[in-house]
């Protein structure tokens, strides 16, 4: 298997993930001022509060990653099309990152 080869990917996928629910999570403690814009997310806050967006998050974490397994798991046997996968996982950081960073954004021109 060729996890060790997108360690560094597994990784910053995960921290991405992780600090856009944390900032999301932030922003949503301001609601007069900040609302989640993703309507199934805002659906579940509103039900759940913050452990119903947690696993908003967690799920469509999930599939990401399950889908770049299952491709990972198609090219096993053809090594020099792994780096698909590897470009896959830095693109899914790369829009994550974007958001957490648009997010921050938001809270810096706005405050609070």
């Amino acid at each position: 298997m060729h996890w060790k080869l997108i360690r560094l990917e597994i990784c910053l996928f995960v921290f991405a993930s992780i600090s856009d629910l944390l900032i999301t999570m932030f922003l949503m403690c301001y609601p007069d001022t900040y609302y989640e814009a993703n309507p199934l997310a805002n659906w579940m806050l509103q039900q759940w509060g913050f452990c119903g967006l947690a696993i908003h998050k967690f799920i469509w974490f999930s599939i990401a990653y399950m889908v770049l397994w299952a491709i990972m798991l198609q090219l096993e046997k053809e090594p020099e099309e792994f780096q698909f996968v590897k470009r896959s996982m830095r693109a899914a950081c790369a829009l994550m990152m974007l958001t957490v960073i648009y997010s921050v954004g938001i809270f810096a021109v706005y405050g609070t």
